[in-house]
């Protein structure tokens, strides 16, 4: 990802998605964002092969998006408000190893 932002202390590249559920997913996030609505909007959930036939991706990726949100939803990442909106946690952004333990002295 040429011109794309980098790490200071390492120089690798990065994204908003490094740290979260989205990190090395090959699926657009458009999905992601339709799953995450369609798990929410279910009264009894969702199960992976009907995420498959809604979405139209296989069976395989709905698996595996399903696993990634029901465990960011179980781990806290995904804070639920009052009002039944969910909200990401607010955190920085996750550069590099030599960054966290720089930073902790």
């Amino acid at each position: 990802m040429p011109g794309g932002p980098v790490c200071p202390q390492c120089r690798k590249p990065f994204t908003v998605e490094i740290g979260t559920i989205f990190e090395d997913s090959k699926v657009p996030m458009h999905l992601w964002l339709q799953a995450m609505y369609l798990m929410r909007a279910s009264k009894k959930g969702i199960s992976s092969n009907q995420l498959h036939r809604a979405l139209g991706v296989t069976l395989k990726t709905a698996w595996f998006m399903t696993h990634r949100i029901r465990e960011a939803t179980r781990s806290g990442e995904f804070a639920v408000m009052e009002g039944g909106q969910a909200q990401a946690r607010k955190a920085g952004p996750r550069l590099c190893q030599k960054v966290s333990s720089s930073n902790s002295n």
